[in-house]
C-alpha cells in the first residue's frame, strides 16, 4: 500500500520520533521508499544491501531487524525508531545518507500543515532538522521552512 505524509507521520509520531524532527523522518521515508509499505531493494553483492519497508532499513547491515515484518508501517516506523535512537541520527537510511530527503520536506510539510478531519487549518511550520538526533548543540541545527 502506498501512504501519504500524514500518515507516515501518525506511524513516526507512535513509534516515539519527536514531533520536532518529524518532518524529516517522513521525507525520508518518501525519498527511499516512495511511501510503498512494500519496498524492497537488494544490490550489489548479496549479503551487503537488501533494503526493505517503508524507511528502506537495510537488513543486511543491521540483521537484528531482518526478522520484523517491515512490510508493516507500525513495525517499520520502529524499527526506524529504535535504529535511530541507536546511531543518533538516520545515516542508516539511504535518502538520508544521500540527501535526497531534503528535496521532500517542503511537500511533507505542506502536507502535514493541514490539521486531520476537517479541523482549523493552521499557518505553515516551520522544522528544525537536527543534524544528530538527541544533540543540543545549536550550531548543529538547519532551518528548513516551507513558507
Amino acid at each position: 500500500m502506498k501512504w501519504e505524509a500524514p500518515s507516515l507521520a501518525h506511524f513516526a509520531t507512535d513509534a516515539g520520533f519527536p514531533r520536532s524532527i518529524l518532518a524529516g523522518v517522513v521525507a525520508c521515508a518518501l525519498a527511499t521508499s516512495g511511501g510503498h509499505d512494500n519496498y524492497e531493494l537488494t544490490a550489489g553483492v548479496p549479503g551487503s544491501g537488501h533494503w526493505k519497508g517503508l524507511w528502506g532499513l537495510n537488513v543486511d547491515r543491521w540483521a537484528e531487524y531482518a526478522e520484523l515484518d517491515l512490510y508493516d508501517p507500525r513495525a517499520a516506523a520502529a524499527a526506524a525508531y529504535r535504529l535511530t535512537a541507536r546511531t543518533s541520527s538516520l545515516r542508516w537510511c539511504p535518502a538520508f545518507d544521500s540527501g535526497q530527503w531534503k528535496g521532500y520536506v517542503p511537500h511533507v510539510t505542506g502536507q502535514l500543515s493541514f490539521a486531520p478531519f476537517g479541523e482549523a487549518q493552521h499557518d505553515p511550520v516551520t522544522v528544525v532538522v537536527h543534524g544528530a538526533f538527541g544533540a543540543n548543540d545549536p550550531t548543529r541545527l538547519q532551518r528548513v521552512s516551507n513558507g
